[in-house]
């Protein structure tokens, strides 16, 4: 796409683009349901050291219990993967690769278990349909509702409350 396109398109989206930012920034002020609050992009020394110490902590947390419930999960329903990996996204929770590697944030164990495992589940489900279409989310829906009780989308929406540190 040319760049003067690219410019055309946001200036015919300006609204949209101020009221997505305005959302986002309410969204980022509210703490979580667990009461772990987004630091400012701009961290003191002191901040960014109490952070690193919480990420060190929730690694630790991560590597120990994901690994485990994520096989407990493809072994029950049938899921064959790779390998799987804790990292520190900031933009997901979790991702499955074509060759059957699944990764999955540490941030994670934050969350309550029925929303845990709803990302364990989402990836699984990936390993076979590769994309978001009816017949991934028809899958998710039946898994979710036999591990948890509860329908994808709820679970979904439920997710939406966290924030990625």
């Amino acid at each position: 796409m040319p760049y003067a396109a690219g410019l055309a398109f946001l200036a015919s989206r300006k609204e949209w683009v101020k009221e997505t930012v305005l959302r986002q920034s309410e969204k980022l002020s509210r703490p979580d349901p667990d009461g772990w609050h987004p630091l400012a992009v701009n961290r003191s020394p002191e901040e960014e050291a109490a952070l690193q110490k919480q990420v060190a902590q929730l690694r630790q947390q991560a590597k120990k219990e994901l690994p485990p419930r994520l096989a407990a999960l493809a072994a029950t329903y049938g899921f064959p993967y790779n390998r799987v990996t804790i990292k520190h996204n900031r933009s997901n929770w979790g991702s499955c690769s074509r060759q059957g590697n699944i990764n999955l944030n540490l941030n994670l164990v934050r969350l309550p278990d029925p929303l845990r495992d709803y990302v364990l589940l989402h990836e699984l489900c990936h390993l076979r349909h590769p994309d978001h279409g009816p017949s991934f989310h028809a899958l998710l829906d039946s898994l979710c509702r036999a591990e948890t009780g509860t329908p994808a989308r709820e679970l979904e929406k439920g997710i939406r409350q966290y924030h990625l540190l």
